[in-house]
């Protein structure tokens, strides 16, 4: 079998291509998590807030979002990011929790309400002797 010089070039490039994302796989991630994209997200809030746009547009949080996951993807860490931005990576976790905590007691009331109407509902109708509940 002969190969052509652009064959046996394709191949070494491959190939050295291949062994680089392999060694490098421990420390790069070629596609960023949810938990990454999700974090990146809340460096990019917190880094808009401090510019004074506290209700960002959706193009906004998403420049801003890829300009965190940029600097991610060069390698720095979460800390160093924040610092980078003038920001404390403590702060932008505790406003993140405190974020999600007000989203999820926001969900459970939005939740129980509808149970609650109906076992109402169904009380009252026990309750009330006498109330005929049929078809005619």
């Amino acid at each position: 079998m002969t190969h052509t010089p652009r064959a046996l070039f394709k191949t070494t490039l491959s190939l050295a291509l291949l062994g680089a994302v392999a060694a490098g796989a421990q420390t790069i991630s070629l596609s960023p998590s949810a938990t990454q994209q999700n974090f990146a997200g809340e460096i990019a809030k917190a880094d808009l807030a401090q510019d004074g746009i506290t209700r960002p547009t959706r193009d906004q949080l998403g420049l801003a979002t890829r300009d965190v996951q940029a600097m991610r993807d060069t390698g720095m860490g979460w800390g160093e990011i924040a610092n980078s931005l003038g920001l404390r990576l403590g702060d932008v976790v505790s406003d993140a929790n405190r974020a999600k905590h007000a989203d999820d007691a926001r969900t459970d009331r939005t939740d129980k309400s509808p149970q609650k109407s109906t076992k109402t509902a169904a009380a009252v109708a026990v309750d009330a002797p006498g109330l005929s509940i049929g078809t005619g």
